[in-house]
């Protein structure tokens, strides 16, 4: 097996969990002359209690299925050296699903309904709550990745008394790139097509529109960043928000090891909080965690995490 060969079984499944976004896009340009102004989203009963402006519920429900089938698609796309969890198959197939199912019921009820008649939901309800099961096919198709191998600690580099040495690494994660392109995409699509809606032209629009642009900022901060160890600490810092950084002097380090780090462990993906313990979470796999004399401790995933740790134990000791 190279190190280049790709599992058609997870091509298989980012095929499936594409099939939703399809369905929005098909349904869309099926419907599109037909569609009112606002789109029925909550029900009591068959009687309905709330809308959302059409533009908003077409964006934000592609935007997911769009994200969903991008991070499946980079997914099936790595390597089988790489690929290490199928929990991002069953999350994107789940949310996929979700969101076709409410684009296609709400916009579906409100084509074929009169406009003198209130769309009546009936049992499509239940197709909405069954729709995150899509999720459970896509992770079934999906590979099983191999367990993850354990770890060997790497001795501290030997550096002479008057000896310098730095380490520096560039991590891109595609997922955050692909989700922060596409929230861009979506605040942009809403504020220029909300005027040529006029109803639709509100504030629902605009905050939707912001939430957007807030997400997409987070994300790039996350889709580049770079890792840096010298004799001043561990630095990580956004190479698309300088001002986003964070740094751990040697000062505060009692110790530093390689791990193999687990998302779920650590509460998720992202930069991840809790009372005893910070991490930047990019993937599952390789990286290092910094345990500070404060008694917190710190992950951060990298490639290279066993040079990485060699270097900051060397600069300790």
């Amino acid at each position: 097996m190279t190190s280049f060969q790709r599992s058609p079984r997870n091509i298989t499944a980012a095929t499936l969990a594409t099939i939703p976004l399809l369905l929005i896009v098909i349904t869309w340009l099926t419907w599109r002359d037909a569609l009112p102004q606002t789109l029925p989203t909550q029900w009591s009963g068959d009687r309905v209690v709330s809308t959302q402006p059409t533009i908003a519920v077409l964006v934000v429900s592609g935007v997911t299925a769009l994200v969903a089938a991008a991070f499946t698609v980079s997914k099936a796309a790595l390597p089988l050296t790489n690929y290490t969890s199928r929990l991002g198959f069953l999350l994107c197939g789940l949310f996929a699903a979700l969101a076709a199912a409410i684009w296609m019921i709400s916009a579906g009820l409100a084509v074929n309904t009169a406009p003198s008649i209130q769309p009546a939901i009936g049992s499509l309800g239940l197709v909405v709550i069954a729709a995150p099961l899509y999720g459970l096919i896509v992770f079934l198709v999906a590979r099983t990745p191999p367990p993850a191998k354990s770890r060997t600690q790497a001795a501290p580099l030997t550096l002479s008394p008057h000896e310098r040495a730095s380490w520096n690494q560039t991590m891109t994660t595609p997922a955050f790139a692909w989700v922060a392109a596409s929230a861009l995409v979506a605040a942009i699509g809403m504020l220029v097509l909300g005027p040529f809606t006029h109803h639709d032209w509100n504030a629902a629009v605009i905050s939707s529109s912001a939430a957007m642009i807030g997400l997409a900022l987070v994300c790039a901060a996350l889709a580049w960043l770079r890792v840096t160890a010298d004799d001043r600490g561990l630095r990580i810092s956004s190479r698309f928000l300088p001002f986003a950084a964070r740094t751990i002097s040697l000062a505060k380090m009692a110790d530093v090891h390689s791990v193999e780090i687990r998302p779920a462990e650590w509460g998720g993906w992202g930069y991840r909080v809790t009372p005893s313990r910070s991490a930047i979470i990019l993937r599952r796999g390789e990286g290092i965690v910094v345990d500070l004399k404060s008694g917190r401790s710190f992950a951060v995933s990298v490639d290279g995490s066993d040079s990485l740790a060699s270097v900051l134990r060397g600069l300790l000791s």
